[in-house]
Order: C-alpha cells, then sequence, then structure tokens
C-alpha cells in the first residue's frame, strides 16, 4: 500500500518538520510505502521565504530601507539552512507539487495530517488540498489525522464549506476535542481525536537527534510566541525568580534553537521549560520534564491546554505571574496516561488504514 502525507512539512520550525518525519517514521515501521506529498503551500512558502517581492518592490524607492533588506538576506538564507538540511536528509518527499490539481494520484491513501492545517492563521485562506479536495484515483481513501485548527477559524470556514469538505474524508480525526466536538456541533460529522504523531515514536527515536551542546549545563528553556507587553513582563518577572530559585541560567527559542536537532536537544536536558508551543509541550512530555505552560486565554493555548487536561498534566497550566512550587507533572500517572492515549491513537491510525 502507498501513503501520501500532506502537512506542513516545508514550515521552517521545529514543530511542523518533526510531526511530518514522526507520522512517516510512525508508517513505515507498520510496514507501509510513504512519501510525504512535496506541497508548496503558498502562504506557508511567502512566511519562510527570505526574499519576498512585495517587500522588495515596496522599497524600490527607498534607498537606505531597501540596501538594509537586501543585506539581511544571507542571513535569513543562513538561519534556514539546517531546516532545510533536515528535510532533504530525513523527509522522503516526491517532486513539488504548486496545486491541487497536481497531487499525485498514484498513491492508496492519503494522509492530511497533522498540524494547524485548518487553522487559517497558517494558510491566510482556505487550503482545499488540507480539506481533501483533489482528484484521486478510484478505490483509494483520503483520512485525516490529528488535524488541528482553532474555533475562530473555523467560524471563518463556515458550516457551508464545513459540510461540504469533511464529505471528502473516509475517516478523520483532530488532535484537540473541543475541535471535534465544534466540528460535529457544525455538521453532525463524528469523528476522533488522537495523539500529535510526536507521541507515536519511541523516546529512543528522538533521542539519537541528540547533540552534545547543551549537556551538563543547568538552564530554564524559555520557548515563548507573546505579543501581550504586560503578559511578557509579568512572565519574565517570573521566569528569573525561577531561575533564581533553581539556580538555572536562561536560554530562550530565538537565540539557542537554529535547528530540529537543538530544539530536541535544548528540551531533553532542560530543567524546566516555559512555553506557549503545542510541540515545546509535547516533547517535554515525551522527554518527561517539568513544565509550566502559560495559559494565554487567547484560543491558540487550547492546543496544549487540551493535552495537558487529557492526560491529568492540568497543574502544569499557569498564568504569566507564577511561582514555583515544586514539580508540576506526575510522570507515574501522566506517562501511563500517553500510552493509553498512543495505543489508542496508533488503533485508530492502523483500523482506517485497513477499512
Amino acid at each position: 500500500m502507498k501513503i501520501g502525507i500532506l502537512t506542513f512539512h516545508r514550515a521552517l520550525n521545529p514543530g511542523a518538520v518533526l510531526q511530518c518525519y514522526a507520522l512517516q517514521e510512525t508508517l513505515k515501521i507498520l510496514g507501509y510505502d510513504v512519501k510525504v506529498i512535496n506541497y508548496y503551500q503558498p502562504y506557508i512558502e511567502y512566511v519562510y521565504s527570505p526574499f519576498k517581492k512585495d517587500i522588495f518592490k515596496s522599497l524600490l524607492f527607498k534607498p537606505r530601507k531597501l540596501f538594509g533588506y537586501l543585506r539581511r538576506l544571507p542571513f535569513y538564507y543562513l538561519n534556514n539552512k539546517p531546516y532545510r538540511t533536515f528535510i532533504k536528509k530525513y523527509i522522503d518527499t516526491t517532486f513539488p507539487i504548486k496545486n491541487k490539481d497536481s497531487i499525485p494520484e498514484s498513491f492508496d491513501v492519503y494522509i492530511i495530517g497533522s498540524d494547524q492545517l485548518w487553522g487559517l492563521q497558517c494558510t491566510k485562506d482556505i487550503d482545499e488540498v488540507y480539506m481533501g479536495d483533489f482528484k484521486h484515483k478510484s478505490g483509494s481513501k483520503v483520512i485525516g489525522y490529528a488535524i488541528s485548527s482553532n474555533l475562530t477559524s473555523l467560524e471563518r470556514i463556515g458550516n457551508d464549506n464545513l459540510n461540504k469538505y469533511i464529505c471528502n474524508f473516509d475517516s478523520i480525526s483532530f488532535r484537540e476535542s473541543i475541535i471535534k466536538d465544534k466540528i460535529f456541533d457544525l455538521t453532525g460529522k463524528k469523528s476522533d481525536t488522537v495523539l500529535d504523531p510526536t507521541f507515536l515514536l519511541e523516546v529512543s527515536s528522538w533521542e539519537k537527534f541528540q547533540n552534545k551542546k547543551f549537556l551538563n549545563k543547568r538552564y530554564i528553556f524559555k520557548c515563548m510566541f507573546l505579543n501581550d507587553e504586560t503578559k511578557k513582563n509579568d512572565l519574565d518577572e517570573s521566569i528569573q525568580k525561577l531561575s533564581e530559585d533553581l539556580g538555572c541560567e536562561i536560554f530562550d527559542f530565538y537565540k539557542h534553537v537554529k535547528s530540529p536537532e537543538d530544539f530536541l536537544s535544548i528540551i531533553k536536558s532542560a530543567q524546566y521549560i516555559i512555553t506557549s508551543s503545542f510541540h515545546a509541550v509535547a516533547f517535554s512530555l515525551i522527554f518527561r520534564k517539568q513544565i509550566y505552560a502559560i495559559s494565554l486565554d487567547n484560543g491558540y493555548d487550547e492546543r496544549y491546554k487540551n493535552l495537558l487536561l487529557k492526560i491529568g498534566a492540568v497543574d502544569s497550566i499557569v498564568k504569566a505571574k507564577f511561582e514555583y512550587n515544586g514539580p508540576t507533572i506526575n510522570y507515574d500517572l501522566v506517562s501511563k496516561n500517553i500510552e493509553d492515549e498512543k495505543a489508542s491513537s496508533l488503533d485508530y491510525l492502523i483500523s482506517s488504514l485497513r477499512k
């Protein structure tokens, strides 16, 4: 059986490439012939492109700003290189695909997922490829695995579109129960919730990517994507106090993470992780690390809050102003819950492929 994966494998951030790798490797372990369909999603390509034509044109008559923009381009290429290298080395892709009419029809199963494929903040507009709206040969199947979104995006997509597109799937699952429930409210379509594919691999599969630069250091990993200045200030105060209490340095995502390997290594060796990143939470759990997952109350934090609630790690969800009161996660309990969820997720994936 030939399987083609459609996901955000070209988004140059650790979570995107690692979740794609995880699903690919899981399917290979299960014995399938797997390729990642090398779809160039337009908005993703724009966001991660060093050279943006619209910005270049807007600066044509502003020589000083244009010079500054052009001078920075080599640094953008250098920053992107480790991710391009990882993709080239570890992800098996097809030839480049620029639109839905070019999706290969040679696959027996198309798996759409995981990541925020139905999140319009990531795709800008509805992307019909991720909605399963493309030609495929008779008898082939389309499966949704751990698709993520947010309530704002679902409202923007709308009832009519959701009812139309959900019929493209032979089976579908979501990463968050809040999204599954909303889809049911809007379409009446029953679905499953499953774990992000990063949880499907054994820990040893991730440990092989460890580098040594973060070993034998005591630090807190700050992996935050936050625009609210008040919360930023509260968070900085909390992290500074935590670093003093634990006698740790503070390592920051933007300063210290230059590659997917760095991301995995820095989480593996950290004393604590303070984050608003879903995949920083996921890998912290995989490596059995202590977490402060910051509650932002903006809708996007539901991605990791939902996961932590499901596995019994609710104490790790805190406001930006928090105090250290000892370990936040009891892994004797949480690890068993993760294993149960992993077994259920694999059951969904295997049964969907065999139907």
